[in-house]
Parts: C-alpha cells; sequence; structure tokens
C-alpha cells in the first residue's frame, strides 16, 4: 500500500511538472526549500470532537499542524520530502469525510504578477491531484493562487523567497 500511494505521489508530482517560463531561470537547487520532517504521522482525533486544545491541526507537536508543502524556483513539483506530510493530510481527511481544505498556492515576489498567479496555481494544482490520488472526494478539496501577494517572509533575498515558493492547506476558520 505504501508503495502504491509512493508512487500515486511520484507520477502526480512528474505530470505537474512544467516548461519554465523563458524569462525566469531556475537557479536555486530543491534542495534550498524548508525541511519537513519525515516521521509518519501520529494518528489524530476529528477536531470536530475534541477541544481546541487538543486540535491536532493546531498542535505543534502533530504533523497535522504543518500545512506547507514547498517548491524550488519556478517549479510545480511535490518534492519527496512532503510525501510523509500530505500522507498525513490525506489520512487525517479520510478520517474526516465532512471536513474540506483549500490549496493555497504561493510565490516569491520575482516575475510578473500574471505570470506568479499562474504558478501559484501550478503549484497547488499537484498537491490537490495528490489528495486525491489519497482517496479525499474532489468536491472536498480547493485549489486557489494568491500569486505573490501573500508572503509569509517580507525580505529581498533567498532565504525569504524560499519560505513564500509554497502552497498552503488551509481548513474551514483558518
Amino acid at each position: 500500500m505504501r508503495m502504491a500511494i509512493g508512487l500515486a505521489i511520484a507520477a502526480v508530482a512528474a505530470a505537474a511538472c512544467s516548461t519554465p517560463d523563458a524569462k525566469r531561470a531556475d537557479t536555486t537547487p530543491a534542495s534550498s526549500a524548508p525541511s519537513v520532517p519525515a516521521s509518519p504521522a501520529q494518528r489524530a482525533t476529528p477536531a470536530s470532537s475534541a477541544p481546541v486544545a487538543s486540535n491536532p491541526l493546531k498542535d505543534p507537536k502533530n504533523m497535522l499542524s504543518r500545512r506547507s508543502v514547498y517548491f524550488a524556483y519556478d517549479d510545480s513539483s511535490v518534492r519527496s520530502e512532503d510525501q510523509n506530510l500530505l500522507r498525513a493530510q490525506g489520512t487525517y481527511l479520510m478520517e474526516n469525510r465532512g471536513l474540506k481544505v483549500r490549496i493555497e498556492g504561493n510565490c516569491d515576489e520575482r516575475g510578473s504578477r500574471e505570470y506568479n498567479l499562474a504558478l501559484g496555481q501550478r503549484r497547488a494544482q499537484p498537491v490537490k491531484n495528490v489528495l486525491e490520488v489519497l482517496g479525499v472526494e474532489d468536491s472536498r478539496v480547493e485549489s486557489i493562487s494568491f500569486g505573490e501577494d501573500k508572503p509569509v517572509a517580507t525580505g529581498h533575498d533567498e532565504a525569504s523567497w524560499t519560505r513564500n515558493r509554497r502552497a498552503d492547506l488551509k481548513y474551514p476558520g483558518e
């Protein structure tokens, strides 16, 4: 089963690759993106039946509290480092079938506004595809792009740009 999920994630990631815009050159290696823990997901209790204090989405010790998938410069491929994170999110969504999630694609400030909106959508879509491969219904997953409009880091350097190249999973009320 794990092998099948890994292969499905790899297939979705490969399909999400696109030809870079001629105006932008990929100069940042994928390994420079923030690392995401590779430990298996902790079992989570449904948020609706647990008090806020024990909500796994808000517990910093739980992998479910980490909801950003990072990307290399001008890339929309889901990295192997994010497979466990997406597997945990998919399991949580399958255990909480009434819950919906929105995938928000984001970019750094480089590139035109139009290009970054398109790239943000190209980043959100493969994350959505992975969740669907894991069994989450299409109607429960929305993808949207904010381009460069919602940075988490406001610097104008590689460290800030690395943090802004992401797709965030947002649950209702966030």
